[in-house]
């Protein structure tokens, strides 16, 4: 996505992206299927090759061994979760294409090399999200939103790691109640489709691209807008969600320890009782 002029330092509301992105989502909803349906295959192939692979040394050679189906398992689960990162970045490109004219191919040659970097990036969003659920829950809802455009500061503006995160994060500086109020009703209205009976088994189809073209809309607009101030002491916050997985490591640890003092308090407590209904009322 190109470089747009500067615009007033106004979120759009919640109709206008609603049109812009219906216009849009009209655009491009073929190149869409394209790219989805290619990835569709993709990702069959991913996952049914390892185990091919496995089916014909036994067909062919008769062997047959624990290890090699566990192999196939694991490299087969691998390929699939690589594969559907790689249709996420195609999606994404072509939502963000401004060309007017894209072909599949192409552009999954493109997304392969965007591919890890993004795979990064959403990784520690996830957890950095997680570790705020640690954080006394809040935190973690308060990520869930603000690092939502990580994955397109990734692709568009070429950031990575934590520098990604941090840009989203300035994004949503000072909005954040109007962006999540936005992607929650996509969310709902997405949600509330399904649940049609009979269509909703298809309604994926037509509301997941929306969602993601409604989604690139809006950052395009936080894009355009002026430069947004850096989150404070944003790179901070990030690293504590982070060192949040301590909590639940440490409080293991804990229990680990405390586990024979509790084990033999339960059978002080607990094994008259026990003993006494087994003996009498379990006859």
């Amino acid at each position: 996505m190109t470089d747009s002029p500067k615009t007033p330092n106004r979120l759009p509301s919640l109709w206008e992206l609603l049109s812009e992105s219906w216009s849009l989502y009209k655009l491009k909803f073929w190149p869409l299927m394209a790219v989805g349906g290619l990835g569709g295959v993709i990702t069959l192939m991913a996952g049914l090759l390892p185990f091919s692979c496995a089916f014909l040394a036994w067909l062919g050679f008769g062997y047959s061994n624990l290890w090699l189906w566990g192999l196939s398992g694991l490299i087969s689960i691998s390929a699939v979760l690589w594969a559907i990162t790689w249709v996420q970045v195609a999606l994404m490109e072509t939502s963000l294409d401004e060309s007017g004219s894209i072909e599949a191919f192409s552009v999954y040659r493109e997304a392969w090399k965007k591919t890890a970097p993004f795979s990064w990036v959403c990784l520690l969003a996830f957890l950095s999200a997680i570790g705020g659920i640690y954080l006394l829950v809040f935190p973690g809802i308060f990520l869930a939103f603000a690092l939502a455009f990580a994955p397109f500061v990734c692709l568009v503006e070429n950031r990575t790691g934590l520098n990604a995160l941090e840009r989203s994060l300035a994004y949503v500086h000072g909005r954040w109640m109007a962006i999540a109020g936005r992607l929650v009703f996509i969310s709902i209205a997405a949600w509330i489709l399904s649940k049609i009976p009979i269509l909703g088994i298809l309604s994926g189809i037509f509301t997941v691209p929306f969602a993601l073209v409604f989604t690139t809309v809006l950052y395009s607009k936080l894009r355009q807008a002026p430069e947004p101030e850096p989150f404070p002491h944003g790179r901070g916050f990030l690293i504590a969600t982070f060192t949040a997985f301590l909590i639940p490591a440490l409080l293991a640890f804990r229990l680990a320890a405390l586990w024979p003092q509790i084990h033999a308090e339960f059978q002080r407590e607990a094994g008259p009782f026990l003993s006494s209904q087994l003996g009498s009322g379990f006859k």
